[in-house]
């Protein structure tokens, strides 16, 4: 919050848009875990990858791997997977969502989007700011917020894939 407010944003603000994006990154965080449950039994039988991508798409990219991983135990070359993937669809958002066609949103509508539908901090600054640039708006800190308010489950995501892990030890695949 202390970086926001360098934006000129005070702490009312922060916290208002904070919590009116709750409801859409709650639902996309089990909307996503409901989607590896129903196609995949790789993730109910420990499969390290899909704890990556369900962290990295969920919470926030490459952070999310970061502090996942060692949780998990997973190997190198799943790490380097998931940030391959994640990083190649974060290069991919920042440069196609802004020119998409979605001048029908209102600033708050494609902050919102930006911030739920981009990985990392990185890549939600410059899909806000390429849409800013574009329409001539000012939907980059608002952006920034959602996508910092996502990214405060890594903690008790981490926590629930180390329960998981700790619970299910006999299944997990190396």
């Amino acid at each position: 919050a202390v970086i926001l407010l360098g934006f000129g944003l005070n702490i009312s603000q922060v916290f208002a848009v904070g919590k009116s994006s709750l409801p859409v990154i709650l639902s996309t965080y089990f909307y996503r875990f409901n989607l590896l449950l129903s196609f995949s039994n790789d993730f109910l039988n420990g499969y390290k990858a899909s704890y990556l991508d369900w962290g990295s798409s969920s919470i926030c990219g490459g952070s999310a791997i970061a502090a996942t991983a060692p949780v998990i135990h997973a190997k190198e070359k799943e790490v380097a997977q998931a940030i391959s993937v994640i990083f190649f669809f974060n290069v991919l958002a920042a440069l196609i969502f802004p020119t998409l066609g979605f001048g029908h949103l209102s600033n708050e509508g494609f902050a919102l989007f930006a911030g739920t539908a981009v990985n990392d901090t990185s890549s939600v600054t410059a899909t806000a700011s390429a849409w800013d640039s574009l329409y001539h708006t000012n939907t980059l800190e608002s952006a920034t917020i959602v996508k910092l308010t996502r990214t405060l489950a890594i903690i008790p995501i981490t926590l629930f894939l180390s329960y998981w892990q700790s619970v299910n030890k006999t299944t997990t695949k190396e």
